[in-house]
Order: C-alpha cells, then structure tokens, then sequence
C-alpha cells in the first residue's frame, strides 16, 4: 500500500502541476513525460496489487472481490475497477479470455486485416471496401495488390478505404513498432454480378448477357 500511495502522490503532483506550466513552456515537454509516465507506474501499482500471486489467470470475479477485501482503496470512482481492467488490456498489461477470466500472459499476436464491403458493385463491379487493420499498433502499414500477390514493396493503402473492381485484392500488415508479428496475407473476393442491355432495332428485340467486373457467360 506504500508504494500505491507514491505512485498516487506522483500522479497527483504531476496533474496539479499542468495548470502552472502552460504549452510552450520550456518544462512542458518533459511535465507531459513524467504525466505519461506516473500515470502508467501509478496503474501498473494498482493492477500488480490486484492480481493473485504466482496466477497468470484469474476470474474476474475473483479480482472483484479481492479488491473490496483492500480497505484501503477507497479513491477508485464507481466502475473503477472495470476501468482499470480496460486500461490494463488496452495496454498490453491484461488480456480479456472472454469466459470471464484474464490473463496476463499474453500470446504473441499477429497482424490481420478486417475488410468490410460498404457498397454492393455497380455495373463496372466497383465495389468501396474499408479497410481496417488489427493487431498492427498505432501506426499500422496496409500493403495491398490487385489480382496478384502482395509484398512489402507493393503499394501502401494511405486511406482506410479502397475503391476497387478487381476479383481479388491481397492485404498485407506490418507493425512497425514490432510489438506484433506479421500475419498472413488476407485475401478479400469480389463478387461478379451479371447485367442484362435490352436493344430493340427493326422490331427485334435483344437481351445481351454481361459481367461485371470481368467474366465470361457460359
């Protein structure tokens, strides 16, 4: 509980201190250093406090009931500690299992790639896709090649959408943090829709067959 209450101390000193420093100050840059980095050691002290000794799962539940048996943890807002559990995974620290239990031996992730088609193709077989990377830090690389294979030398997706009539696109993610290994290639398909042209000449009347975006009819 000692080392809470410096954590807590430094944290406290730290936020008070942000009024008196104004943006542009020649300290400034190094009060938002240690904010960042009391902040941390302050929710690394709680959550430590927290976990079971020598578990490296734990039901959530049980974290629950651990922290009202702590009589001296009175500063936690309501849903604090829920608030905690998110900081912690979002972080890096925890991870949530989704069975109601946490872990904090965390599996080495890979990067992916969720793409989501947000319009139907038109009758050039453009089709909008977003494109959302995961597991990729927060200034993730999309690489992506149309109708081919994908490499870190192919073309870089700057927007997190991509207009596109090609059969196939392939994705490619990089964290260039290396915090998380790179994935699998991510293949997203598009779909042939067929198109019907009714022409009438001399009284006779023709339907041609077409493809989009590309395709022969059989």
């Amino acid at each position: 509980m000692g080392s809470v209450e410096t954590a807590a101390r430094q944290l406290y000193a730290a936020h008070k201190a942000d009024g008196r420093i104004p943006q542009g100050h020649a300290q400034r840059a190094d009060l938002e250093q240690k904010q960042q980095t009391y902040e941390q050691d302050f929710n690394a002290t709680v959550l430590n406090l927290l976990w079971p000794e020598n578990q490296d799962e734990a039901r959530w539940s049980d974290v629950a009931d651990r922290y009202t048996e702590q009589a001296g943890m009175p500063w936690l807002p309501p849903k604090g500690l829920d608030m905690l559990k998110s900081i912690a995974c979002n972080r890096g620290l925890w991870e949530d299992l989704g069975n109601g239990y946490i872990t904090r031996k965390l599996k080495k992730k890979k990067t992916s790639v969720q793409v989501i088609a947000e319009s139907e193709p038109d009758d050039d077989g453009n089709v909008r896709l977003r494109v959302n990377s995961q597991n990729a830090g927060p200034a993730p690389r999309i690489y992506y090649v149309e109708d081919g294979p994908v490499c870190e030398s192919s073309l870089q997706l700057m927007d997190q959408t991509l207009t596109t009539s090609a059969l196939r696109v392939n994705f490619l993610v990089m964290d260039p943090s290396g915090h998380y290994e790179t994935g699998d290639v991510v293949t997203c398909s598009n779909k042939l829709v067929l198109r019907n042209r009714l022409t009438e000449e001399g009284g006779a009347r023709t339907v041609e067959l077409l493809v989009a975006p590309m395709g022969a009819v059989r």
